[in-house]
């Protein structure tokens, strides 16, 4: 009799305990630390990153403003020297133009008072053929442009380098403006690596680009 109660009491218990262990609130699962950490400094990262984004475009944009300035400037004077410098090369009259040694732009070495056109281009190609250059060939002249060609574009074009070629044909243009009545050369040649056709004109030699 004894065992049945104490069996029972047992029992009671136990169920009791099961009760009050359903009855006992789930604990909330731990919240993923090391991800929101990792989050967290992703967001500070963009953050940093944007502010010294900002502050490089703010910078450029100030660096341009000064640019556009010193261009305009550059501009200004540029325009009130130009005719200035037309004067200067108008008054060594007609004649040949050349790179000497060492200098960035052609300079006047000979005088040919009085010469024409086709003198001109005889005295080019007499120096042309001492350093082994293209010769130039006269095609026609009409309303103050001088129409050429070269007798070996390749040369020209593709063996003497941008310095050379530009320096070649700087030359003629600027010899042949200088001619009393001649305003343009007109380069009749093939587009190539190093030369450029087109009309290059006195009033616009520098820079020594076709209009």
């Amino acid at each position: 009799m004894r065992i049945n109660s104490l069996m029972a009491l047992v029992l009671i218990l136990t169920v009791v305990a099961c009760e009050k262990s359903e009855q006992r609130p789930v604990a909330q699962q731990p919240v993923a630390q090391p991800e929101v950490k990792q989050d967290q400094d992703a967001l500070a990262n963009a953050k940093s990153l944007i502010q010294e984004l900002t502050a490089q475009l703010d910078q450029l944009k100030l660096d341009n403003q000064r640019l556009k300035a010193k261009n305009d400037l550059l501009i200004s004077q540029s325009e009130n020297i130009r005719p200035r410098i037309h004067e200067l090369i108008a008054g060594y009259g007609t004649g040949i133009w050349d790179y000497a040694e060492n200098t960035t732009y052609p300079v006047f070495v000979k005088s040919l008072k009085g010469a024409g056109v086709r003198d001109v281009i005889a005295e080019l190609n007499d120096r042309f053929r001492k350093y082994k250059q293209p010769k130039v060939q006269l095609k026609k002249k009409e309303d103050g442009t001088v129409f050429i060609s070269v007798d070996n574009e390749d040369q020209l074009g593709e063996e003497m380098g941008s310095n050379g070629a530009l320096g070649y044909m700087a030359t003629i243009a600027y010899s042949l403006t200088s001619v009393k009545g001649i305003d343009c050369v007109y380069f009749d040649i093939g587009e190539s690596e190093h030369a450029s056709p087109g009309k290059y004109c006195k009033d616009s030699l520098e820079p020594f680009t076709p209009k």
